[in-house]
């Protein structure tokens, strides 16, 4: 039996927008992953005091999004699950797909200064491969100033030559438009702009 590479993408997606599906295509791309699962978050534990749209609606809308693409799944672990920590998440999922799955958990690039305030995260360096997601303006010559010395050691800045590869994190920059679901939130009157960043269906 195929052991499937699948790219873990989490997020409230509120909203799911292009740069989510670019992150995704060129990350499976780039590390020839068999799918892409959108983890979707419950309440975040570092966003527990913003105001977050239903599940059934963010659900909703990366159910469109992703129509598209048979690669891209929604994972709806976490919004059952009693823990919203990433390694738990991990951990569960390596449990219960074995030797079915091996996971390639997707974060930003600028969670690299803070990661070592992630909850167990030497565990996560550990016994899993982290892809971290690059802003385009940063350049890929070396780390970021200020990330910690213990996930330092972890992580390489993303060449071809690397894939595939079997062990170790990557800072790749695969050169995702500038937006967040943040940016769409606060600008609910400029309808114009939230066009460009999300989807049609998405928008609708």
């Amino acid at each position: 039996m195929k052991t499937l590479r699948v790219g873990i993408l989490g997020g409230t997606f509120d909203p799911v927008h292009i740069g989510h599906l670019h992150v995704a295509r060129e990350v499976r791309r780039s590390f020839r992953l068999d799918e892409i699962w959108f983890l979707v978050a419950r309440t975040p534990p570092h966003k527990k005091r913003m105001q977050i749209s239903p599940v059934w609606h963010r659900c909703g809308m990366l159910a469109i999004a992703t129509a598209e693409y048979p690669r891209f799944k929604i994972c709806d672990y976490e919004l059952t699950s009693n823990s919203g920590f990433t390694v738990d998440t991990l951990r569960a999922l390596r449990r219960k797909y074995r030797a079915q799955a091996r996971f390639y958990f997707i974060a930003g690039g600028d969670a690299l200064r803070d990661f070592h305030k992630w909850y167990r995260f030497e565990t996560l360096l550990n016994e899993f491969h982290i892809v971290f997601v690059n802003r385009p303006e940063t350049g890929l010559q070396k780390l970021p100033a200020g990330v910690d010395p213990r996930v330092a050691k972890h992580v390489r800045p993303y060449r071809n030559s690397d894939s595939p590869w079997e062990k170790g994190s990557f800072l790749i920059e695969v050169g995702a438009p500038d937006v967040s679901s943040t940016q769409i939130r606060r600008r609910p009157i400029e309808l114009m702009k939230i066009q460009k960043w999300v989807s049609p269906a998405v928008y609708q």
